[in-house]
Parts: C-alpha cells; structure tokens; sequence
C-alpha cells in the first residue's frame, strides 16, 4: 500500500487525495474521508460499542498538525478473517482436528485503541447463526494464547500526535485451533459457526476486525468421510513471496482446471495420481504461481510421508498443473477414513511467475 512520505507532506496535494473542500489544516485533519485503518492518520481512533474502530467524534478541533498525515496510508485495507475459499473440511470418525484461519489485521494502530499487551486472536464455536449473533449456547472456543500478536514499532516520523507504538508483527497471522473436535458436532455433516476477535491475557475481547460485527464470522462446513481422500486444498505454504497474502497448494483433477477438487481413492490403493498448483493471494485476486523450485510431500496415508515432487514447477498459465504419480512411501495404503494431505515447501520465490485465476480456487 503507498503511503505518504515522511517529510515534505503538501496540503494541496491532501486537498486532492481526500476530496476536500478546503485545505486549512482543520479540515484537512478531521477529513470524514481519512482511512481509519492507516497506521498513521491525523485524526484520533476509538472503539465503538461493538468494539470497532472508529474516528473520534466530535472530530478535536486542537492540535491539528499537517505532521500527522506523514506516511498516511488512504488505500490501507480493511482488517478482516480470511479463510480458504474450499470451506469445507472432512474428518475422519475419531480424534481431534487442525484447522487454521488466517487474520489480515493490515497495519492497524492497536496501541491507540487499547492498551492491553499481550494480545491474542480468540475464536468461539457456535451451532447455529443465531446463536452466534446472540452470543448464546456456545459449542466451545480457542485463545491462541502461544503468539502475542503486537509488535513493537520503530522509526515512528517526528511530530505525530498519537500513540503509534505498536502494530500487529505481520500483516497475515494464522489462527491454528489443534484441538477442535469435530466427533462432537451434531451430524456427520454440520456447520461451525465462528466468531473470532482480539483478547486480552485473561481473554476478555477487546478489538473487533473489520467495519461490522459480521466481519468476524466465519462458516466452516465440517463433513465426516468413509472413503479415503486426496484433499483438494493442503496447509498454508510458509512464506508467501512479496505482494501476496497467503499460498495455498490445491490438488485438482487436470492439466489446466483451477477447482480443487478431493481426489478419493480406493481403500487398499498403494499408489497416488494428481495435479496440483499454488495459488496465491493477492490483493482481493488469486493466482496461478509458477517458475518455483518447491518440494512437495503427502501426509496423512499411514504412518509415512510420501514425497512426490522436489523440481520447479512449470511456468504459469492456463495449463501449468503439476502432474505427479507414484507409490506410496514405506508399503503404505490408502485405508477407508484416511484424508491425504498436500504439504509444500518452497526453497526460494525468486523468479516465480503468475497467471490470474478466473474464480477463487474451490
């Protein structure tokens, strides 16, 4: 995102940038139109009562300093939960279940909304919409108290007026629950209803992300399986490269398709057959990502883990899926409730290449 620079900030070029009628430094500072979400901003934020941030009103009138729009950001993105488009996840009939949520809380000024350190992400499970919404019959719930999401912040400019001391440590944090239990939803087939926000260290919330309540809800459909499973979509790939907010590897069904699609085998196969691609995030637009050295690796088919590809993959474009087949490592066999998972490393991002996809991949 681009921000203001640091010295030399013009109130015309304000004037124009915010759509002002004016451009005396009081109206520039208390412009209804300044991004809320930038880091730095010229007028004072607060939370609302659904713990939402908000620009102070009325707007102070006092201490209006052009110093304050110094590297101000107005396309700064607005905060919110981000989960992969593939909404469903299958289990199988015993034991606990990893999923992750990954938070884009852009480069928002936590220290000035509240003073609490540390911060956690915090998600409460309910079974229906109603529930959530009256905050009522909760299933269960998750601190991940093992991250701290504030990071101190350095090199401030000279002669800003709020507290910008600090800012979430990235802009994309994964919010893992490695305990959920899907066996004690209601059906083999139902659908978790989230509600995920910022906590203190005794878990009372604190922050919300986005401009609604609604923006932390998250629906994930959790769907037992029988038959062992090729999954369409595997864990978030460490590391996404420059301008992207997350990589995901997606298995699909051919050459050139963008759906991922699960792949099911039968139970007793001791052998794999798929193509797969990474996709990346960036800005609201999904990618082909090609030209990546990356090993690439299937867990969860018995006791071992299969590596099935370690090269680069070919350039992107419409038909630039990786095709890989083989034998299972150590003797090992697809088994009825065995769900295999697509795990990728990628060694280095340089060079890589993009193809913008038509749809989210599914």
């Amino acid at each position: 995102m681009a921000e203001e620079a640091e010295t030399d900030v013009s109130a015309a070029g304000l004037k124009t940038l915010l759509g002002a009628a004016d451009w005396d430094i009081e109206t520039l500072c208390n412009n209804a139109a300044i991004n809320k979400f930038s880091w730095y901003t010229s007028r004072p934020k607060n939370l609302d009562a659904n713990l939402l941030c908000e620009l102070t009103s009325p707007a102070p009138t006092t201490d209006r300093k052009l110093g304050d729009f110094r590297r101000y950001n107005h396309t700064a993105l607005t905060p919110s939960i981000y989960y992969n488009p593939a909404m469903t996840k299958q289990y199988i009939g015993s034991g606990t279940f990893q999923f992750i949520i990954p938070c884009r809380p852009e480069r928002m000024n936590l220290a000035e909304l509240s003073a609490n350190d540390p911060m956690y992400w915090k998600t409460i499970y309910y079974l229906s919409s109603a529930n959530r919404a009256s905050e009522v019959s909760a299933h269960g719930s998750y601190t991940d108290t093992s991250f701290n999401i504030l990071a101190t912040e350095s090199g401030i400019p000279a002669g800003h007026t709020n507290n910008q001391s600090k800012s979430p440590s990235t802009s994309l944090q994964l919010f893992t629950d490695p305990a959920f239990d899907p066996t004690g939803l209601s059906t083999p087939s139902d659908i978790v209803y989230c509600d995920t926000f910022i906590v203190n260290s005794g878990g009372t919330r604190i922050i919300r992300v986005g401009t609604a309540v609604s923006d932390s809800y998250l629906d994930i459909t959790f769907t037992q399986v029988t038959a062992p499973y090729h999954s369409k979509t595997g864990p978030y790939v460490v590391g996404a490269p420059a301008g992207y907010t997350v990589v995901i590897p997606v298995v699909t069904t051919n050459a050139s398709s963008y759906l991922g699609i699960d792949q099911a085998y039968t139970n007793g196969d001791t052998t794999y057959s798929t193509y797969w691609y990474l996709a990346g995030l960036s800005g609201s637009t999904w990618y082909r990502l090609g030209n990546v050295g990356a090993v690439a690796t299937i867990s969860g088919v018995g006791a071992t883990t299969t590596e099935i590809f370690n090269g680069t993959l070919a350039n992107a474009g419409a038909s630039s899926n990786e095709f890989d087949s083989g034998t299972l490592s150590g003797s090992e066999a697809w088994n009825t409730g065995e769900i295999g998972e697509l795990s990728v490393v990628v060694a280095s991002w340089s060079g890589f290449d993009s193809y913008a996809l038509p749809a989210y991949p599914g």
